[in-house]
């Protein structure tokens, strides 16, 4: 029975304790987190020290066409321009979202507007790089430090020095009612108010169901 326990002891003195799973979850985190600070962060930044007319600079023209197309379906039941005559060319998934946003507010005007589209495309875009997080994770549970650098993108980094070149003054001119735009390339480029972010997120939700999809070894 002492023979036992002794055993029983030697065997729990040679177990080498547990490795603590908070140290592999903070170095996922922690590059998650300052990636959906840089990806967040300028956009309001920019929104709230750009005055009024700043959203105008982030948002694509077709932007107004959806917004159009979604009045006149509220009010008439047809989805087109003129409100009589149907009409397609348009994503229907972003139309609803964006006929739902005009539901909700209908008398908020456009400026209300922007603002809730651009407020959705960064929603969309912040969960799909959670989604790009859980598919770049290595095995041990980290995230690489360059994933903050994400947003950014490796196209708008080669570009950035070129656009940086250009003085305040000319960026400033070259829209001077609203602004300079982001830079092309970066996925504040994709915060148009169109559909380019909800089609951002389905590919990372896409990319990521195919990558947790494991085929059946039996058949």
């Amino acid at each position: 029975m002492l023979s036992l326990r002794r055993s029983s002891l030697a065997t729990r003195s040679s177990t080498p304790p547990r490795a603590s799973s908070t140290p592999r979850r903070s170095a996922f985190l922690l590059p998650l987190s300052l990636a959906l600070v840089v990806l967040i962060a300028p956009l309001v930044a920019d929104l709230v020290g750009g005055g009024p007319r700043r959203p105008f600079s982030w948002v694509a023209p077709d932007t107004f066409y959806y917004l159009v197309y979604a009045q006149r379906s509220l009010a008439s039941g047809v989805i087109g321009y003129d409100g009589q005559f149907w009409s397609n060319g348009f994503h229907p998934l972003w139309m609803a979202i964006v006929t739902f946003v005009q539901a909700i507010q209908p008398r908020a005007g456009t400026y209300v507007d922007l603002y809730f589209l651009l407020g959705i495309c960064a929603l969309f875009q912040a969960i799909a790089l959670v989604l790009f997080a859980r598919l770049f994770r290595r095995e041990d549970g980290s995230l690489n430090a360059w994933f903050v650098l994400f947003p950014v993108g490796l196209y708008a980094i080669v570009i950035s020095p070129f656009w940086l070149r250009l003085s305040p003054r000319r960026l400033r001119d070259m829209n001077p009612w609203q602004g300079s735009e982001p830079v092309h390339g970066s996925s504040w480029s994709f915060m148009n108010g169109m559909e380019s972010s909800l089609v951002l997120l389905c590919f990372a939700g896409l990319l990521w169901a195919c990558c947790r999809w494991r085929p059946n070894s039996n058949r």
